[in-house]
């Protein structure tokens, strides 16, 4: 089932540097895409990152989606190299990389730094295929 789940991030500092970040519930699914809705006042100077985050220690497994200097709505389908066993890129006959859609199993962080003190800095979409627990 095509699911939304939404994060809000509020950040704290001073102008420029403010960060903050906000975690979710966790989801098991294929990330479809990633929705950025910045504050009217974010400044471009602002970074957001989506990671997945293990469940078992809190750690961040994988970059889900990046926003370098953007303080617009954007939308993101990211996508990742499809490897073998091994890790080994498995590009097609014509050397063209094959990609897929990231697998989620755990909580997804948003992150935001380089912005100011905002409620509600970001709000990101996780838009997904699958369910969420708990």
């Amino acid at each position: 089932m095509i699911r939304s789940l939404r994060i809000k991030v509020t950040t704290t500092g001073g102008a420029a540097v403010a960060t903050g970040n906000a975690t979710s519930r966790h989801i098991d699914g294929r990330l479809l895409a990633v929705v950025l809705y910045p504050h009217a006042s974010l400044p471009a100077t602002s970074d957001t990152t989506v990671t997945l985050r293990n469940p078992n220690n809190d750690a961040d497994v994988e970059t889900l989606a990046t926003f370098t200097n953007l303080n617009a709505i954007t939308k993101r389908y990211p996508r990742k190299e499809v490897d073998d066993g091994a890790g080994t890129s498995l590009a097609a006959a014509n050397k063209t990389n094959v990609f897929t859609e990231f697998a989620l199993s755990g909580q997804v962080k948003v992150a935001v730094a380089q912005a100011d003190a905002l409620t509600d800095a970001v709000t990101v979409d996780i838009i997904y295929d699958g369910e969420e627990i708990g």
